[in-house]
């Protein structure tokens, strides 16, 4: 019978205490919404400055044009994920993020595409990062090489072809001109020392691991190299001027 007794006490007081946890946790959060609608409205925590940092090419104006933050709106409301995509997405920007400094500072850091090559389109140039994406229309003219590229469906494939056979010649040490891939069966480069190379559309890097060896056989032995042909399986072409 006491035992009875003593288990019903015990589920009673069980009970209490579930209450009074539940009790105190919908005050918490009644509490919480207060708080947070406070400061939501007091102006502490409205937007009054937008920092940019990491521009080289582009100006602030235009990253805080692409950012379209309103000033005064709550610091807390702003979506900083959604701006850094937003931001991002654009051709000249590589990566983007949005940082919150309280009480009411937003700040945007951007890293830039970085021009690799020229891409030359229906006579129009353009500026392609070492990734092969296109940054925009050319601005101030580099000395960077140049990729001719047929305006086709193929059009992206055939800039990061081009722009890996850049990277691939440039850890040879071999510096390229030009890279015309208009004609995929007969890709055609010319160095900077004058000589063409012609390349075809296997393994470029391995292709290309064959020029210094051949241009420094070429050249002991007094030849003027008009031409390096690399289209054909484990056979080196070598045309010399007359």
């Amino acid at each position: 019978m006491r035992a009875a007794k003593r288990a019903s006490l015990g589920r009673s007081q069980e009970k209490s205490r579930r209450t009074k946890a539940f009790i105190f946790l919908i005050i918490l959060i009644i509490l919480g919404g207060i708080v947070i609608r406070f400061a939501l409205t007091i102006p502490y925590f409205r937007l009054k400055e937008i920092q940019v940092r990491g521009t080289s090419r582009l100006s602030e104006d235009q990253i805080l044009e692409w950012a379209n933050i309103p000033l005064q709106r709550c610091i807390f409301q702003i979506n900083l994920k959604r701006i850094a995509q937003k931001v991002a997405s654009k051709s000249p920007i590589k990566t983007a993020e949005i940082r919150r400094f309280l009480p009411s500072t937003v700040l945007i850091l951007v890293e830039e595409r970085v021009p690799f090559a020229y891409l030359l389109k229906e006579n129009d140039l353009f500026e392609v990062d070492k990734e092969g994406i296109i940054i925009g229309e050319a601005r101030d003219l580099l000395e960077l090489p140049l990729i001719r590229a047929a305006d086709s469906s193929s059009l992206e494939k055939e800039i990061k072809l081009g722009v890996k056979i850049l990277w691939a010649a440039k850890k040879l040490g071999l510096s390229f001109l030009e890279i015309n891939i208009e004609d995929k069966d007969a890709i055609l480069g010319f160095l900077e020392t004058g000589v063409k190379v012609y390349l075809g559309e296997g393994a470029h890097a391995d292709y290309l691991s064959y020029l210094p060896s051949v241009l420094k056989a070429s050249k002991r032995e007094g030849e003027d190299v008009n031409y390096i042909d690399l289209r054909f399986n484990e056979q080196v072409i070598v045309g010399v001027k007359n």
